[in-house]
């Protein structure tokens, strides 16, 4: 009887010591993301009381475990680069796709010469495309200096009354024409994301005119 105690602990702590180096390192990784603010914290725990467990900078790639939402935010369990996991506010993230884009654009840029510069007038969102459904990847503060490189038109997206969904036959009057508006792909640099590239509104840009052109 004692035998058989003694060969059961001993498999127990076999047990033990190969579930410990068979174990997963880390939690499964559903998909990858990428940074898209200037910083951002990971916290150990969705709580009031919580500590950092690592802090993110743009074009940091994480791992997405999982997603959560809290305090009427929605949240995201991620992988962090150093290791640690913890939760971070999904909005700070960018999906892998759209980081692609944004370095697609990047490169695009460098063989562009520029055909005008001017500066940011508020905050401005840079997006992969031209047009305000377009995905932003980042968003510039306001007095950044610019590189204008193209310009491009799109349709401005507007709500639809139901007398304009339906089709002009049925409601007797012609559609409206669509709003459109005009866009810039810029390139540009920030202190801490570095070099970028991608589209503005470009209302949003003021650009560096002589001074009796601006007058």
């Amino acid at each position: 009887m004692r035998r058989i105690h003694i060969i059961l602990i001993i498999l127990g702590v076999l047990l033990g010591v190969a579930y410990w180096f068979l174990r997963p390192a880390h939690p499964p990784v559903r998909e990858q993301a990428y940074v898209s603010e200037r910083s951002a914290t990971v916290w150990n725990r969705l709580a009031a009381v919580r500590e950092p467990a690592a802090s993110l900078h743009y074009g940091d790639r994480v791992g997405i475990i999982e997603s959560k939402p809290w305090s009427g935010v929605d949240y995201v369990r991620v992988l962090a680069p150093n290791g640690a996991t913890g939760w971070l506010d999904a909005k700070q993230l960018m999906p892998a796709e759209l980081w692609q884009r944004a370095l697609a654009n990047l490169e695009k840029s460098k063989s562009m010469p520029a055909q005008a510069s001017g500066k940011t007038k508020v905050l401005t969102n840079l997006r992969a495309e031209p047009g305000r459904t377009a995905p932003r990847s980042f968003q510039f503060a306001r007095d950044v200096p610019v590189e204008i490189l193209a310009r491009a038109v799109a349709e401005r997206p507007e709500e639809e009354s139901p007398a304009a969904q339906k089709p002009e036959e049925q409601t007797g009057e012609p559609r409206a024409i669509p709003r459109q508006e005009d866009w810039l792909f810029i390139r540009s640099r920030d202190a801490d994301a570095g070099d970028l590239a991608g589209w503005v509104l470009g209302r949003f840009i003021e650009l560096d005119l002589p001074a009796p052109l601006r007058d």
